[in-house]
Parts: C-alpha cells; sequence; structure tokens
C-alpha cells in the first residue's frame, strides 16, 4: 500500500524499489536471526541435531550482508569500512569449511586407507555420541597420531564415521588397528551401514553389526570379510559401493574406558 509502488508496471519494476533504511536493515536482520536460531532449536525435533557451527555461520551471513547493505547508504570512507568488514566476516566462517572440503580431497587420494588420523580436520568426518574424541601419540601403528575414543558411562556410547569414501565394491576385508589401553577388557561392537539403510528406519537387521573382545593393554587388528557385510542385511545385500557409515560402539560400560584406534583401512 506504499504509494511510492502504485501504479508500477512490470517492466518498471526496478526503477519502483526503494532502499532499505539502516533501521529497517537492523530490524531485518534481527528477525532473521531469530528466525535462524529458531530453526537451529528445532532440529532435534525432526531427527536432526542442534549446531553451534551453523548458527554462527547464519549469524556471519546475515551480519555480513547488514553491514554491505548499510554500507551503500554511508559515505565513501565508511563503505569501504563497512563492506571490509562484511568480508572479514564471511572469510571467518568460510575456513572451516574450505579446509574440510581440502581434506576431503586428501581422503580420497590417500583411499583405501579410509583414516590414519594425521590430519586434525580428519575429526571432522567422525560424530561421537556420549564419548569423547581427540587425536593422541601415546599410541599409533600408522605416522604420528591415533584416534583417541572415551567411552562415557550410558546406554550406547561410541563414535561414527559419517563421511567414508563410499565405494568399497572393490575391496575383500576391512582392517582395524585397536588398543584398549584400560586394565579391563572391552567388548566393541562395529556396524556398517549404506545409504539405503535410512529407507528401514536404521533397523538393526538392516546393516552388519560384530561384536568384538578387546583385551586390555594389548593392540589388536580386527579383520572383517566384506562378503559377510554385503550379506549381513536379513532382506537384501548392504550395497558396498554406497558405504555410509562406519561405528564403533560399547554398551553400557560401567566406567569410563579409553580406546585408541588407527590405520582403518581396505585390502
Amino acid at each position: 500500500r506504499d504509494p511510492r509502488w502504485m501504479g508500477c508496471h512490470r517492466s518498471r519494476f526496478i526503477r519502483c524499489l526503494r532502499p532499505l533504511s539502516t533501521v529497517e536493515v537492523l530490524v531485518i536482520s534481527v528477525a532473521c536471526l531469530l528466525l535462524g536460531t529458531a530453526g537451529e532449536l528445532l532440529q532435534p525435533f525432526v531427527g536432526r541435531s542442534f549446531s553451534a557451527g551453523d548458527l554462527l555461520a547464519n549469524a556471519a551471513g546475515v551480519g555480513s550482508a547488514a553491514l554491505w547493505m548499510v554500507g551503500r547508504m554511508a559515505s565513501l570512507g565508511q563503505r569501504r569500512i563497512l563492506s571490509a568488514a562484511a568480508a572479514v566476516l564471511l572469510v571467518s566462517v568460510m575456513i572451516r569449511p574450505v579446509a574440510e572440503i581440502r581434506d576431503t580431497i586428501l581422503q580420497h587420494r590417500a583411499f583405501p586407507l579410509l583414516a590414519s588420523f594425521e590430519r586434525a580436520v580428519e575429526l571432522s568426518a567422525w560424530s561421537a555420541v556420549a564419548s569423547d574424541i581427540s587425536r593422541t601419540d601415546a599410541w599409533k601403528t600408522d605416522g604420528q597420531y591415533s584416534l583417541q575414543v572415551e567411552f562415557q558411562s550410558a546406554q550406547f556410547s561410541g563414535v561414527t564415521m559419517i563421511w567414508p569414501v563410499s565405494d568399497w565394491s572393490e575391496y575383500r576385508s576391512l582392517f582395524l588397528d585397536v588398543w584398549n589401553p584400560s586394565d579391563e577388557s572391552l567388548r566393541l561392537t562395529l556396524k556398517i551401514s549404506d545409504r539405503q539403510h535410512a529407507e528401514s528406519n536404521f533397523d538393526p537387521l538392516d546393516r552388519f553389526e560384530a561384536v568384538f573382545e578387546i583385551p586390555a593393554q594389548m593392540p589388536r587388528t580386527l579383520n572383517v570379510d566384506l562378503a559377510s557385510v554385503r550379506e549381513a542385511p536379513a532382506t537384501r545385500d548392504l550395497q558396498l559401493e554406497e558405504v555410509a557409515a562406519l561405528e564403533l560402539f560399547t554398551v553400557k560400560p560401567l566406567q569410563s574406558q579409553y580406546i585408541c584406534v588407527d590405520r582403518i583401512r581396505l585390502e
């Protein structure tokens, strides 16, 4: 109903646009931030999880846009300062994604070595559930580092590689080097699933699952025949061309326990 819009013809639409005021830009920016925050808070209700990183990226995007728009209405000197600030905001949240893209390229080049944990950013391919993960040099079988997983006292505690190189179809075996530094043995469950697994609502009968006894203070190499992985689902073959996740977990640990994993590879 703004009179400045009255009588605008489609061919003259651009001429009818008016610049936003600084106050309007700020109001829209706050509304976008609130909407983005609400979206993140609602993630757990749709099977996803809240991400502070995503919230920060949303804020940086909104902030950089607001700075740029306000700068269009400022003097030349102020415009340059605000444009530079907008660019810094965008670059600050791009560093991590660019590093992960680079690591993905290195991961594919190293294949059939799936993980060796020599690069700190490798941990971004892993998701911890009721556990803490970090790199350690206390024990390793390849390079200088291995993955240290601290299982917490919970119903299920573990870690999942959610971004593996997906095509395992040309290989026969999966190997993992494992070391249990605690004074008690640990029952470790290994799960492998493909992309189609989600269609079964993550039915346990629709994936590969095996339990290994990891003795105390003794390294062990786990060997998994990929033919048994393919045949594991009850009603179909697991698609080794589309492996989606590799998970290591333990059930109801009585206390926090550590385990180190290194040189996950196909042969």
